[in-house]
């Protein structure tokens, strides 16, 4: 995301903030119950510093990338580094800045017994 768009996304959240609203209730607004559960959780673990690791799936159309979409704009509203990592090109370009695992951790894709990459 360039810097005019992060910068955008900062005045709407201080202007959402001065009307007693936040960018995190309006993205949480448009998702289901099962799709809230599952943005809570991970924005309570980013926020809190908890970490984890989260695969999210299901069969196509049921908002797998709303909601990846919805935690990405609330995390990056807050100026925080998101990597959005698929494990299939198609999946990666349907994400804001989405990269494929291979691409962003360089591994390899012929892997032996002696392979190795750093994350």
């Amino acid at each position: 995301m360039n810097d005019r768009k992060t910068l955008c996304l900062i005045e709407v959240e201080k202007l959402l903030h001065s009307n007693g609203k936040s960018q995190k209730n309006l993205n949480n607004a448009n998702l289901t119950q099962e799709q809230s559960s599952v943005y809570n959780r991970i924005i309570d673990s980013v926020w809190t510093g908890a970490g984890g690791f989260f695969s999210l799936y299901g069969y196509g159309g049921t908002g797998k990338t709303f909601l990846w979409n919805s935690l990405y704009a609330t995390i990056r509203s807050k100026c925080s580094i998101v990597l959005n990592v698929a494990s299939s090109c198609i999946a990666a370009l349907l994400l804001p800045e989405g990269r494929t695992a291979h691409s962003t951790f360089a591994i390899p894709f012929l892997l032996n017994e002696e392979s190795t990459f750093d994350i």
